[in-house]
């Protein structure tokens, strides 16, 4: 009886690390996964229209090319959507940025209504409408560069082709220690998350 339980705990703690190995070269390994598993993700999505264009008498040879322009198609008009709508949001944000500020501070007056201590900088640390509004404003950013190298026109693409254009850089050298330099320092700062 002793040598069962003895046996049912050294299973768990063995499957529990085994666990937190395969976790771990999971991790490790997310640059090869990631895409990996969304090529098996987009292999399922595309498999149903294959199968049923097959079942309609298409050959492979017609069949697939039809799938494959139909997800870029799709894709395509969701990008047009998603970029027309950020945007716009892009566009108001200066807006949110004044709103949110102002909700925090109606929240304050609200609670110290009620003899709630709260600290306004203690709040705006933890619940920043800066730093979350910065961050949606990045990834508008990033998403027209990456439209801006397809060749996209859209709506964010315009906006970035608005702005001047940049000044001249710097020597190569100069601008190769420059940017090593940025990317030490940021790494350094990174720490653990890397």
């Amino acid at each position: 009886m002793a040598d069962d339980k003895k046996t049912s705990t050294a299973n768990s703690l063995l499957i529990i690390a085994a666990l937190i190995i395969i976790a771990a070269g999971l991790k490790s390994a997310q640059a090869l996964i990631v895409p990996f598993l969304l090529s098996v993700f987009i292999a399922t999505i595309a498999a149903t229209p294959l199968f049923w264009l097959r079942a309609r008498g298409l050959k492979n040879n017609i069949a697939l090319p039809t799938v494959i322009v139909g997800i870029i198609t799709i894709l395509a008009v969701l990008a047009g959507l998603l970029a027309s709508s950020t945007s716009a949001f892009a566009a108001k944000l200066p807006f949110y940025q004044e709103r949110l500020a102002l909700l925090q501070a109606q929240l304050v007056a609200f609670l110290q209504q009620f003899d709630i201590p709260l600290d306004l900088t203690s709040v705006v640390t933890n619940l920043s409408p800066g730093s979350a509004l910065t961050f949606a404003s990045s990834t508008l950013a990033g998403i027209g560069a990456v439209e801006l190298a397809l060749r996209g026109n859209s709506p964010i693409v315009q906006d970035l082709l608005s702005y001047d254009a940049p000044q001249r850089l710097p020597p190569a050298p100069v601008a190769r220690l420059g940017a090593a330099m940025v990317l030490r320092w940021r790494e350094f700062r990174a720490g653990a998350e890397i």
